[in-house]
């Protein structure tokens, strides 16, 4: 049955058949009369309302010039994409917007916001999403990074460049609610809660923030991520961020219980608590944990409030942190604390590993980052930047003056106002040695003084679960590196694509006995050599490396742009031809102002005919012009003449 609606009233009973009609309109156009063109005129349809009083003060009948479009009508007309079918790219309609908008209202203006032009700086190449051959610039063995045709070097190797992406940092938010005013909200009243904040360590994310965020030096960096391995493929080997950086770099526990759960199965206790903690009832809260999640700015106010208790006031306060320094998301200003029956948890939340749930974080958002449309890193930025300044000398920041051992290693580095320039950092990296690079910032045995770090499986932080493979880096433990094993595959379906959002779809399976259980999951370093020095590796790891990665970012040897051009011969003029037969053994009998001019225009020809002794028929040379003569003496007529004038 036909959909009825308001406008039924307008257009009358309809019919599926003709929901959606062929509204044809000649505004005045050619064959019109100006008659006809005001009849045709378009303007607003009346409403009921206006319609009954118009007819009640005229008494006629008020008849509507166009027939009446319903909305959804509209909205299911303006709705329709369309995706090339070769192009073999997943459509999500959030994550794309095509630059024509089909619909069946051909001469209905389409709203500007559904012909919105392309967000992309480029298009995707068509075909499959993963490599099924040797890529330019490499690899040539395809199997170790097949979603390699989805990431951004593939395409800055074929010329196209994404502009620089915001690199996510919560520093407004964190300046906005410190510890010393929740000291102050909680002055009249025991602070036992936040003794135990105190104690879990995670009081210090107050500090969790650099206030120059380097996006250039990050975004060369992301160039270079690989997310099958969790890497950066340099061109002298693999390097990444390991636990024990998280550890001395954030000063975070990366040895205890995992940080596991479901999103979505835990949303309803997730809505319970945040009620509860923000004084809401259970629709307020269902609607902040749903779509972008809830302002920070509010978030606070509402932990302010004095009608809120010491505990609640905490665990509000831990979870903003949490939210803020750890795990920012894309959002800008709003979070989901979907971790809320961790951070409730004021005895027992510092017994987890939020070092190791960060990593996998930023492991998921470096390979969400790597892919071709996708501008931006979120995550714990800070740790990246930090990572870069500890082993990378050339991008090293000055060091913070104040800064004293035993301190999280992010006080260390005071980096200089501005940003990288993206192209710089890109070309410096792909000439940069192995011998430029500090293996062991930390000193040395830095695995006996964090034990967890050569844990070898997988890591988690809620339903993200990502591979952490130490044996591809081990110069950065200081043993020299040999042929990696191989790396732990994700489950099937398994996508990569180019957009990011649906087209990024990976699991693995979940850490649930490798991670207690460390001595069975490690890689030992029993038997193995001490770099010397610490860029050492076995001989054929670059053999074996080489041809598995793509080397280098920047082409250095670009393919012209286009086809090559074609140098056709002249069209075929017989009576010119004889022209030049007649002309060409008399050119240097001609006068040289006149030879100036007819020269460019037989020569071709003459030397198409065979006439030159100086050229050949090949069809390269027909475009080629022969140099000016000169006359005896080595001076030519044209610049004697030049002489003469002066």
């Amino acid at each position: 049955m036909a959909r009825q609606d308001k406008g039924k009233g307008l257009m009358g009973s309809s019919s599926s058949s003709d929901k959606f009609p062929k509204i044809k309109f000649r505004y005045g156009g050619q064959g019109a009369t100006e008659a006809e063109a005001e009849a045709e005129r378009i303007r607003m349809t009346a409403s009921h309302r206006r319609r009954r009083v118009m007819e009640r003060d005229t008494g006629l009948p008020v008849v509507d010039e166009i027939p009446h479009i319903d909305q959804s009508s509209r909205s299911m007309a303006g709705s329709i994409r369309s995706v090339g079918a070769d192009s073999g790219i997943p459509y999500e309609g959030h994550e794309e917007e095509h630059d024509h908008v089909e619909s069946d209202y051909d001469d209905v203006p389409v709203p500007a916001a559904r012909a919105r032009k392309s967000r992309y700086e480029f298009d995707t190449f068509s075909g499959p999403l993963e490599l099924h051959g040797p890529a330019p610039g490499g690899p040539t063995d395809w199997r170790m990074i097949p979603s390699f045709k989805s990431h951004i070097a593939y395409y800055i190797w074929a010329g196209h460049e994404r502009s620089v992406g915001r690199c996510e940092s919560r520093i407004t938010a964190l300046n906005a609610f410190r510890k010393h005013e929740l000291k102050q909200l909680m002055a009249p009243y025991r602070q036992d809660e936040l003794e135990l904040l105190e104690a879990s360590g995670l009081d210090s994310l107050e500090y969790f923030y650099i206030k120059n965020v380097d996006k250039g030096l990050m975004g060369a960096f992301i160039e270079r991520w690989q997310p099958e391995t969790n890497s950066f493929h340099m061109p002298w080997g693999e390097m990444t961020i390991t636990l024990h950086d998280v550890h001395l770099i954030l000063g975070l526990r990366v040895d205890g219980l995992a940080v596991h759960g479901d999103s979505v199965e835990e949303r309803p206790m997730s809505e319970l608590l945040l009620a509860e903690v923000l004084d809401l009832d259970m629709v307020e809260a269902h609607a902040k944990l749903g779509n972008s999640g809830i302002k920070w700015s509010e978030f606070v106010e509402r932990v302010r409030s004095r009608s809120r208790t010491c505990r609640q006031k905490v665990v509000g306060y831990l979870t903003f942190l949490i939210g803020m320094a750890l795990f920012p998301d894309r959002s800008v200003d709003r979070f989901k604390p979907t971790w809320m029956r961790y951070s409730s948890d004021l005895e027992h939340v510092g017994e987890y590993a939020w070092g190791a749930a960060v990593l996998a974080h930023l492991y998921r958002q470096l390979g969400l980052a790597s892919r071709a449309h996708v501008k931006g890193l979120a995550g714990c930025t800070l740790l990246l930047q930090c990572w870069i300044y500890e082993y990378f000398r050339p991008f090293r920041a000055p060091i913070n003056s104040d800064y004293r051992e035993m301190q999280p290693r992010f006080l260390k580095w005071k980096p200089r106002k501005g940003i990288s320039d993206l192209l710089s950092v890109r070309r410096m990296l792909d000439d940069m040695q192995a011998d430029q690079i500090d293996w062991m910032p930390y000193g040395s045995h830095v695995h006996r003084r964090v034990p967890r770090t050569l844990y070898y499986g997988c890591i988690q932080f809620m339903e993200i679960v990502e591979p952490y493979l130490p044996d591809r880096v081990l110069r950065q433990f200081g043993f020299r590196q040999t042929v990696p094993q191989c790396y732990i595959q994700s489950r099937e379906p398994c996508l990569r694509g180019p957009l990011g959002g649906q087209t990024y779809q990976v699991r693995y399976d979940p850490p649930v006995q490798e991670w207690m259980d460390l001595a069975t999951s490690s890689i030992t370093m029993d038997g193995r050599t001490l770099a010397w020095p610490p860029s050492e590796t076995v001989t054929r790891y670059m053999e074996w490396y080489v041809p598995r990665t793509h080397q280098y970012v920047i082409n250095r040897d670009p393919a012209p742009e286009g086809p090559p051009p074609v140098v056709r011969p002249p069209p075929i003029q017989p009576d010119f031809y004889d022209i030049v037969r007649i002309i060409h053994p008399h050119m240097h009998e001609i006068p040289q102002h006149l030879r100036v001019q007819l020269q460019p225009r037989v020569e071709p020809h003459a030397r198409f005919l065979g006439l030159s002794p100086t050229g050949d028929s090949d069809d390269d040379d027909f475009m080629e012009m022969p140099p000016p003569r000169r006359r005896p003496g080595g001076t030519s007529g044209t610049s004697r003449r030049s002489r003469g004038r002066q």
